[in-house]
């Protein structure tokens, strides 16, 4: 019995040794399951690899990384014969050219498309996740939306027709960001300021606001003779080279541009002119400067460097001409061949040309008037009148009682009644009797005030600058300083 108890209990000591094979067992069933947990891991990790495609229905798919839509832009100029409908329904579907033609014309009819305008598009491609099939060969394919169009309406405004999420369309205008630099132009005048303004590529409106302006003060027929010198500062509008390009997508709408601060900023194309900053010109042995100034209370008026305006109660010139075919006196008439008194002065222009009324005041006679042709009587106050004869037309709105501004457009030149061509026969009536407008002396119509003749001295000064930057030469040149 003891060698029998000594048997079980080495039997006893020995059964957990029996066990080791179930214990062998799991270690190895878990060495599976990490195994499996690795091969799993791998697999994901293969495919989230850029280079990886989907796999197709029934076989084993992963999802992958898509690259980010592509924008793709393209323009077209449009031509005559051109229809809104067919340049869009290339780029789209009819229905989507539908929609953004019912969008443009919600902002802007699309009969007023012009030969020579630029259309723009902006396609946005996606790539679509699709299965990828090795046993086929198909993988991955593009999907290309036609997301915004831009109608180039003018250089500084364009109507922009954007997809909205709901798959609608909408139209907006986009005023892009403009900004101001001065232009300063020195020279010496060769034939006639107009012809001398063209030769320096100054605009013509430009030209025309200074020769209005001169005209109170200047005889331009006696006064500008050739080599005679000027010089002109005013404002180049601006589109900058570095302005949103409104095909962008961070490109966002805005009403209003500003004036540019730095040299840099101001480099760009010049879409248009805005206001005479400084004119100054040779005349009659004398050098006249004149200054632009807006008073506190918005007021703008030009004044000469002692603050005193430059404008008179009446204009010597009211037509933009620079010759004189007929002086006031006593003349041989070129149609009836008598002497007779002419009671005007005669500005010889082009049909067409405007004419301005030389002074603030009243319409008291318009219409034909026997061989004075169309004419124009204006009343300025219980003194002054002046006539304006031989007009080709009047200037919409002008009728008896009309009250009319200095400077406003009138009517244009032409040869009516008894006339030998095409000018402008104008008259200055003192007290009923006439005078000769170009020797007639008017008071100035204001001047600065003394208590804002420090600030006027203060941008008379800042002006002066920015004219000086460029008397070195007499060639015209660009300074890229903005306006304060």
């Amino acid at each position: 019995p003891t060698l029998e108890s000594s048997a079980l209990e080495s039997s006893a000591l020995e059964s957990p040794a029996l066990e080791s094979p179930s214990l062998e067992s799991s270690a190895l069933e878990s060495s599976a399951l990490e195994s499996s947990a690795l091969e799993s891991s791998a697999l994901e990790s293969h495919a989230h690899s850029p280079d990886t495609l989907h796999a197709a229905a029934g076989h084993s798919r992963e999802s992958a990384f898509l690259p980010a839509p592509v924008r793709q832009e393209s323009s077209t100029v449009i031509q005559n014969g051109d229809f809104l409908y067919d340049l869009l329904a290339a780029q789209s579907s009819a229905q989507t050219a539908n929609r953004i033609v019912v969008a443009f014309e919600s902002l802007l009819s699309a009969r007023t498309l012009r030969p020579g305008k630029r259309l723009s598009f902006v396609h946005v491609d996606t790539l679509t996740d699709v299965a990828f099939d090795s046993t086929q060969g198909t993988g991955p394919s593009t999907f290309s939306q036609l997301d915004r169009v831009v109608y180039h309406h003018t250089s500084t405004r364009h109507l922009q027709i954007s997809r909205l999420p709901s798959d609608q369309w909408e139209a907006q205008w986009v005023d892009l960001p403009m900004l101001k630099r001065f232009r300063v132009v020195s020279g010496t005048i060769e034939d006639n300021l107009f012809a001398t303004a063209a030769l320096h590529s100054i605009p013509t409106q430009t030209i025309s606001d200074a020769v209005k302006l001169l005209s109170f003060v200047v005889d331009f027929q006696r006064e500008i003779w050739p080599g005679a010198s000027f010089q002109l500062v005013y404002e180049e509008i601006v589109l900058p080279s570095d302005a949103a390009d409104p095909l962008q997508a961070s490109f966002v709408p805005t009403s209003t541009g500003g004036r540019g601060t730095r040299d840099e900023a101001l480099v760009g194309e010049v879409v248009g002119a805005g206001d005479i900053h400084l004119i100054a010109i040779e005349a009659g042995g004398k050098f006249l400067e004149f200054f632009r100034y807006e008073d506190l209370e918005g007021n703008v008026d030009y004044f000469t460097s002692e603050g005193h305006s430059a404008r008179k109660a009446l204009m010597r010139t009211p037509v933009d001409a620079t010759r004189i075919s007929s002086g006031f006196g006593l003349r041989r008439h070129p149609i009836s061949g008598y002497d007779k008194l002419h009671r005007g002065v005669d500005f010889a222009a082009p049909e067409g040309t405007p004419i301005y009324a030389a002074g603030d005041g009243v319409i008291v006679r318009i219409g034909p008037n026997g061989g004075y042709g169309n004419y124009i009587l204006l009343r300025h106050n219980s003194e002054y009148r002046t006539a304006y004869a031989h007009l080709h037309r009047f200037a919409p709105g002008m009728r008896k009682g009309v009250r009319v501004k200095q400077g406003q457009t009138i009517g244009y030149v032409g040869s009516t009644g008894r006339s030998t061509g095409p000018h402008l026969h104008y008259e200055v009536v003192h007290a009923g009797r006439a005078i000769n407008p170009m020797e007639m002396r008017l008071p100035q119509s204001r001047s600065v005030s003394e208590a804002e003749l420090p600030r006027f001295l203060a941008v008379q000064s800042y002006q002066k600058r920015q004219a000086a930057d460029s008397t070195a030469s007499l060639d015209s040149s660009l300074r890229l300083t903005a306006a304060p």
